[in-house]
């Protein structure tokens, strides 16, 4: 009987049990796979959004670092310019192809006119759209095993009268940074203090030569020296930018910005531009890259009423440009305490064809001279307020799942900055 009585109380599950507990097992752990499922979904929605996060930021502070021109011409440069420069995302992460950026319209089509396009590479031409809003598109960027497309608006209408697209009512293409490599920039210095102090030597050893060879002559007048106030005001100066092949290079060229100085009817000095004097310092003189040089900026004081700037570009230097250059005349302030530059008017003077490589002239000046002036198609003058005006643009990142641009209901995140010039 006892053998019997262990036997029944080591008997096993009867199938209806063993049905009975699966179904019971099956109650509670569907709604827990449904969870798992939907933890692991949830997951990977999140580290997807972190990583398109990550990826908003790291573009848009590229783009805070570049000014808007810059970044127009990230995705229009010549292929070399593109394959060595393009920085927005690491060359890998497009795997190399050149094809996944484009600029687009509103709807996130490729603009394909070249007139629409904002960045003119033959010429090095930076045009903002009619609205004042620019798109560029990074499409199927791999980044941690996903894939996502960019899309950078930059919106230059910020600001009342103070944007890319119109300061005090005109057009006003890009001004860089004044550290930027792209400018070359002359200011003055101490020219004008020593120039009366050459001229009034001139005109001293003019007085002491004549005075030396008429003495005890009957009737002559002693020659007195002009004082300093005589000499300073029939001062003329005028400004000469050269720029000339340095030896054989292709990719560098001498930059010289100076003055020469001449002193009508003050005996002694010269009495014209033809014999006029150059005094040391000059504005500027450096070697620079073809490849940089972009702006050239002349920064001086009223002299006469109008500046005369000699333009002299060599033809061979001027071969190897690779873009038009932009240059600004802005005539200073008397000191410290006048708001304005006062009124003056500039004449550019161009040697050869010099004007064949610029761009566009811009100046603070009242009235550009027409009469040595290229034909409009080539340059154009355009005036620069006298007052500063701050340039604002807005930069938006937005980062979508590949293959959906600008639907709303896949964008992983959105990234927001004012960039100020």
């Amino acid at each position: 009987m006892k053998r019997q009585d262990r036997k029944a109380g080591n008997r096993g599950f009867s199938l209806i049990e063993l049905i009975i507990s699966m179904a019971m097992l099956a109650i509670i752990a569907i709604p827990l796979l449904g969870y798992f499922t939907s933890s692991a979904a949830y997951n990977a929605r999140a580290k997807n959004r972190q990583n398109a996060v990550a990826l908003s930021q790291s573009i848009i502070e590229v783009c805070r670092d570049k000014s808007v021109e810059e970044l127009a011409r990230s995705f229009h440069a010549a292929d070399a310019e593109f394959y060595a420069k393009f920085n927005l995302v690491p060359m890998d992460k497009i795997e190399g192809d050149r094809s996944r950026i484009a600029e687009v319209d509103a709807s996130g089509n490729v603009i394909t006119d070249p007139d629409a396009i904002s960045y003119d590479a033959g010429r090095g031409v930076f045009r903002n759209s009619l609205d004042g809003i620019l798109r560029y598109a990074i499409r199927n960027i791999k980044e941690n095993g996903n894939s996502y497309d960019a899309l950078i608006t930059v919106d230059t209408n910020t600001g009342a009268g103070a944007t890319y697209h119109a300061v005090n009512g005109m057009a006003l293409y890009q001004i860089k940074a004044i550290q930027s490599p792209d400018n070359i920039v002359a200011a003055e210095t101490t020219q004008n203090d020593r120039v009366v102090i050459s001229m009034r030597d001139l005109n001293r050893d003019y007085c002491d030569r004549k005075n030396l060879a008429h003495q005890g002559e009957a009737g002559w007048s002693y020659l007195l020296p002009k004082g300093e106030a005589e000499v300073e005001n029939a001062l003329v100066r005028d400004i000469y930018i050269e720029i000339d092949p340095y030896g054989s290079s292709t990719s560098k060229a001498k930059v010289k910005i100076y003055y020469k100085y001449y002193c009508p009817g003050i005996d002694g000095c010269p009495q014209d531009s033809a014999n006029a004097l150059e005094v040391d310092p000059p504005l500027y003189q450096e070697t620079v890259s073809l490849e940089d040089m972009k702006n050239i900026y002349v920064f001086f004081q009223r002299n006469k009423d109008v500046e005369q700037v000699m333009l002299d570009i060599d033809s061979v230097a001027a071969l190897n440009f690779r873009q038009g250059i932009k240059l600004y005349l802005l005539c200073q302030a008397a000191d410290a305490s006048a708001a304005t530059a006062p009124p003056y008017t500039a004449s550019i003077n161009p040697a050869g064809n010099s004007y064949d490589k610029l761009e566009a002239v811009y100046s603070n000046a009242d009235s550009i001279l027409k009469n040595n002036m290229a034909p409009a198609e080539r340059v154009s003058a355009e005036y620069i307020g006298k007052e500063p005006k701050l340039r604002m643009a807005d930069i938006t990142v937005d980062i979508y799942e590949a293959g959906e641009l600008m639907v709303q209901e896949h964008l992983y995140a959105s990234m927001h900055s004012t960039h100020w010039e």
